[in-house]
């Protein structure tokens, strides 16, 4: 009761404590406070606590930056400075339309610092740890279920002003017009952060990730299968035993404009025509399909030479792109790479076996150089549990019955069979709707983000 009358005597009706919404109506506001300066909950400590919590801080923040360089978060904190200039060139193209109400909270602009970025994005990450109805909430007090201390940082009409003005390029001097240029600089900056301070494992996995959106975006997509249906797709890269986020890059839809070289000139011209295509892949293109496999089943020396290339050129398909993309920092390092069969083809794990990176995960039987008595398997030809397999070089195509046909594609594995004298029991993972083996050793890897540890028993 008494920090219920303590907080109502913040909010008296003095003309300092009154704010004006968007329809000119006073409403109450509680008085600011230094983040730096001032604890928020120190009323509650005696000064031997306070004391103790403080020097317990500086031990936990010593702590991170032992591990986290001291220029981690520089790129947030100059981004103050994009901040201030946006709302200067929004403030004063309103009042040059003589569009700006003598009411309107922009007038209470002021420029903002570091220190209030700070607590503006500590205010944005407790409120995904605290979820609420309304974000108005997190800035109320009532007695009743609702945070007491949000508001000892900033005012509520001050944190919406600074969500309002949040910006990181100059919209004036950007040069780049490509769908993501407002949020490029922290994209870039996240990926160079997260792919220097820590160097992953022998196992890492690529998938696609989709993040929770319900606004109006021309890029958005829909997967039903995820939780989230509609949202951002992002394509990542994880260390596969913790799930760990090294690399990532956002999907912003196709690229409808493809860069070609002119043979007269070799300068570089822009094109709408088909994707360019590797050099191997057209050298062959034309060979038909049944001069890959012989009557025996064996892979005839074309195809090998098809994937042996010395060229050394890279697939240029667009899920191969997406591969090298993520990868290419951790080529030459000996990784081991775990896809599903969206991205896995023949041609790709021999050009990333080539630059000493191994791969394996699901594969689908209808890309291209898979011999055709491997393509044409269906349930009727094998029985439950029986295993088809094709070796090409260090190459393996793996096809066996289950409930339905089942194929895997490797350049890690030995082509080994073997028997599983004990069952293991199944459990479904609460984040996705399928059945999984429980691993002893992190062997299953494709589950790379919030429920990773669901595939391990405790």
């Amino acid at each position: 009761m008494n920090e219920w009358l303590r907080m109502t005597d913040m909010t008296s009706d003095s003309d300092d404590d009154l704010d004006i919404d968007d329809n000119g109506c006073l409403i109450p506001t509680v008085q600011e406070r230094n983040a730096a300066t001032e604890p928020a909950c120190d009323s509650d400590l005696t000064q031997f606590q306070a004391e103790v919590l403080r020097r317990e801080d500086d031990a936990n923040d010593q702590a991170i930056r032992d591990i986290i360089p001291d220029d981690c978060y520089t790129f947030v904190w100059s981004k103050n400075r994009e901040t201030n200039r946006n709302a200067e060139q929004k403030i004063a193209l309103l009042r040059e339309q003589n569009m700006l109400a003598p009411h309107s909270q922009f007038n209470r602009w002021s420029p903002t610092d570091r220190d209030e970025i700070v607590s503006f994005l500590a205010i944005i990450i407790l409120q995904g740890l605290y979820p609420l109805p309304e974000e108005e909430v997190y800035f109320t007090f009532n007695g009743f279920g609702t945070m007491a201390y949000f508001a000892k940082i900033m005012s509520y009409n001050r944190f919406l002003l600074l969500k309002t003005f949040l910006h990181f390029v100059d919209s004036q001097t950007c040069q780049d017009t490509t769908r993501l240029c407002k949020i490029r600089p922290v994209i870039d900056f996240f990926n160079d952060k997260f792919s220097t301070i820590y160097m992953p494992s022998q196992e890492i996995a690529i998938d696609e990730s989709l993040l929770k959106w319900h606004g109006r975006l021309n890029f958005a997509q829909k997967i039903s299968s995820n939780a989230a249906q509609v949202g951002v797709k992002t394509y990542v890269l994880c260390e596969s035993s913790s799930g760990y986020l090294w690399k990532f890059f956002v999907y912003a839809g196709k690229d409808k404009t493809n860069t070609t070289t002119d043979s007269t000139d070799g300068q570089a011209t822009q094109t709408n025509d088909r994707p360019v295509r590797d050099e191997a892949i057209d050298r062959f293109a034309d060979d038909e399909t049944n001069d890959i496999a012989n009557n025996d089943g064996a892979i005839v020396a074309s195809t090998d030479r098809v994937m042996t290339s010395e060229s050394g050129d890279r697939p240029t398909s667009a899920t191969a792109k997406i591969v090298y993309d993520l990868i290419e920092p951790l080529l030459h390092r000996g990784h081991t790479v775990i896809m599903d069969n969206f991205y896995n083809s023949p041609l790709l794990l021999r050009s990333l076996k080539k630059q000493k990176t191994d791969c394996y995960g699901t594969f689908r039987l209808n890309r291209e150089f898979v011999p055709d008595y491997v393509k044409t398997l269906t349930k009727t030809d094998l029985r439950q549990g029986e295993v088809v397999a094709t070796y090409c070089s260090d190459l393996a195509i793996l096809v066996w019955r289950d409930a339905n046909i089942v194929s895997m594609i490797s350049t890690y594995h030995n082509l080994q069979v073997g028997t599983q004298d004990k069952v293991e029991k199944h459990w479904m993972c609460p984040k996705k709707t399928r059945t999984i083996w429980k691993c002893e050793e992190c062997d299953v890897n494709l589950c790379i983000e919030g429920c990773f540890k669901a595939y391990h028993k405790p």
